[in-house]
């Protein structure tokens, strides 16, 4: 019948914006797993120059004293 046609059509295109709406879904996720990626990469490069420079200040530090000494 027409009713039921017009249903059937109705749960198609529900289940067409569902199907849309998963994707941008999934994009949006990939994008926030992109971006913790990038920042732990970022904190890991953070992490490695404040070692680098600790170890810098110490022997400005050894330097100056030397030379006071």
């Amino acid at each position: 019948s027409e009713r039921t046609h017009r249903g059937v059509g109705e749960i198609s295109a529900s289940v067409g914006e569902q199907k849309s709406a998963l994707g941008q879904v999934s994009q949006a996720m990939e994008t926030i797993a992109q971006m913790a990626d990038q920042s732990r990469a970022s904190v890991d490069d953070a992490a490695r120059k404040s070692r680098e420079m600790a170890r810098v200040v110490h022997e400005l530090e050894a330097a100056v004293k030397a030379f006071r000494s």
